[in-house]
């Protein structure tokens, strides 16, 4: 049976499946906004959290596996969603999204303190960011981008792109962004397989 408005946690490999609790009528709303699922090693826990991000004042509420209830987080940044696909590293979710200037940047949320962060793209210009991942050797925050800038000066045409890749060496620190590779004439559906 399934249950308006709310959340299931699905174990594929066990098959077993958990029901979170429905949420309060006033947290209800038909706006799509960005989810996360992770791992709370300070308490070892799992949370789910909800984010309804806007470019005024965005809402998030978060529930802890096992305790039946949402509770609402404060402090929530003021941005605009644009990837929904959420990944996990050093004990945050992360999600692509725009600031209230419109820059891209990627949204964390600490697990463990409940708290938001902001951490900026690398600083590449006349690109378009387009998805962020993890490196499996270590936790990395890792961007991909594509250069217009070559399409409009017909360098390249539009079924051409070069897609550069972008790491964070040290997390949360700007300065650390590192271009590891560059791909020419790469499929633009790469982006999306990464």
């Amino acid at each position: 049976m399934v249950v308006p408005h709310s959340y299931y946690i699905c174990n594929t490999i066990t098959q077993e499946h958990v029901i979170l609790p429905t949420l309060p009528p006033q947290l209800i709303t038909d706006h799509v906004g960005l989810h996360g699922f992770g791992y709370d090693s300070d308490t070892d826990t799992y949370k789910v959290i909800r984010i309804y991000p806007t470019s005024s004042i965005s809402s998030a509420e978060v529930c802890t596996l096992g305790l039946g209830k949402w509770r609402r987080i404060e402090d929530v940044p003021s941005f605009r969603n644009y990837s929904p696909v959420c990944e996990f590293v050093n004990g945050s979710l992360h999600w692509l999204t725009f600031d209230k200037n419109h820059n891209m940047v990627i949204v964390s949320f600490n697990l463990s303190t409940e708290k938001f962060g902001i951490i900026p793209s690398p600083h590449v210009a006349n690109t378009n960011i387009r998805s962020i991942g993890v490196l499996e050797d270590c936790p990395r925050i890792v961007s991909l981008t594509y250069n217009r800038d070559l399409i409009n000066d017909g360098i390249i045409s539009d079924h051409d792109f070069i897609m550069e890749l972008w790491v964070m060496k040290n997390y949360g620190v700007q300065e650390s962004w590192t271009k590891e590779y560059v791909f020419a004439n790469a499929i633009p559906t790469l982006f999306f397989l990464l």
